[in-house]
């Protein structure tokens, strides 16, 4: 399948046994592009179509079904976060959880085409990374193509470290690249942000 259009981190017949496992499409934003003024939130069964669209665009195969969204989208162990500007649905991230467990997985991420280089998915990470800390997880991990470059360095700039690779792990031969971030709890962050946040007022008032 071609890297430009996305990737699995399984073949057909493993997600078909596994269906938990991280999918990423190379279809990401990137930095340096000025950012479109979006909304990030949960996505709910009105997204379907738009879900379904962006699953066409930046997959070759092995896509997500309506029926498989719509499961995912009612289940209690899944969230899909999607950006929407106006009225546009500019990407998504699904982000599966297990219970006993504080391991999330990031499992499909996809930018519609005409959205790369605005930082739509540099956000969409963010507030995946958000979300799990909120659940109370303490590591996010996911898989990717070894020839996938963009998702690499989208992955890098976010705190996430290889943790290792298998090969001949796509339909055609291609190596996944596994990697993991842990998480800083969200009670945590938010005291870190309350004690930064007079800093700031400083420098503000310094510069002004």
């Amino acid at each position: 399948m071609a890297a430009t259009e996305g990737t699995r981190a399984q073949r057909p017949s493993r997600i078909a046994a596994a269906q938990n496992l991280p999918r990423v499409a190379s279809c990401l934003g990137r930095p340096g592009a000025p950012r479109a003024s979006s909304m990030i939130a949960r996505a709910t069964s009105e997204d379907l179509s738009a879900l379904l669209d962006i699953e066409q665009r930046c997959f070759n195969g092995d896509r997500i079904s309506r029926r498989r969204f719509r499961t995912l989208l009612a289940s209690a162990t899944a969230e899909t976060l999607v950006d929407r500007s106006d009225g546009r649905l500019r990407g998504y991230a699904l982000v599966l959880f297990r219970r006993a467990s504080t391991v999330a997985r990031l499992y499909s991420f996809a930018v519609a085409p005409e959205y790369r280089r605005r930082g739509v998915g540099e956000g969409l990470l963010r507030a995946a990374l958000a979300l799990a800390r909120r659940r109370r997880a303490t590591r996010m991990r996911l898989e990717f193509r070894r020839d996938n470059r963009a998702a690499r360095q989208l992955y890098q700039r976010a705190g996430f470290a290889g943790v290792g690779e298998t090969a001949d792990y796509y339909e055609d031969g291609m190596t996944a690249l596994r990697m993991e971030r842990r998480l800083e709890p969200a009670a945590a962050v938010s005291a870190l942000r309350r004690a930064l946040a007079p800093v700031a007022v400083q420098k503000g008032l310094a510069s002004s």
